[in-house]
């Protein structure tokens, strides 16, 4: 029930964790399902840091705690 959109300014602005939020290109998908507002997706690859993903887990769960 919370709004992609939302938590991936959280991450951007709080943190500077950049996340693609929104139906990625499969609105059918999404829409069949009932969801309204998308997903947000992160991409990590072998340059992000294991300090950079527990930044982005713990803001995550802390955006999720205030937003929910």
């Amino acid at each position: 029930g919370i709004d992609a959109h939302d938590v991936a300014i959280l991450l951007d602005e709080a943190v500077g964790v950049m996340v693609r939020s929104g139906m990625h290109c499969v609105h059918s998908w999404f829409n069949d399902r009932g969801i309204d507002n998308g997903s947000l997706r992160a991409s990590a690859y072998l340059y992000n840091t294991e300090e950079e993903v527990r930044l982005f887990a713990d803001t995550l769960v802390e955006a999720v705690q205030t937003l929910g």
